[in-house]
């Protein structure tokens, strides 16, 4: 009966201990590929920063040029028309 308290404590203890190692290594691999994973995205936003942004920016900037000049519709019903409100420059 002695051996059988000494077995299962044994057995209780190792089960416990190799819970806690087990825990232990798979939160260091989750931080460690938590890690490498944040800086591939920041390796991609850079990425992108540097070669798609200026061809972004230039076509948003002649989006809002092309939105910015006044159509046949927006001239409509307009007695007099002061053009110098109008012009654009290029």
């Amino acid at each position: 009966m002695y051996t059988d308290g000494i077995a299962r404590r044994l057995i209780v203890a190792l089960i416990v201990f190799s819970s806690v190692i087990t825990t232990l290594l798979t939160a260091i691999e989750l931080f460690l590929d938590y890690r490498g994973d944040i800086h591939g995205i920041e390796n991609r936003l850079n990425f992108i920063e540097t070669s798609y942004l200026p061809t972004i920016v230039e076509g948003v900037g002649g989006l809002m040029e092309y939105k910015s000049r006044p159509s046949w519709r927006d001239c409509q019903g307009y007695k007099t028309l002061n053009i110098s409100r109008y012009v654009l420059t290029v």
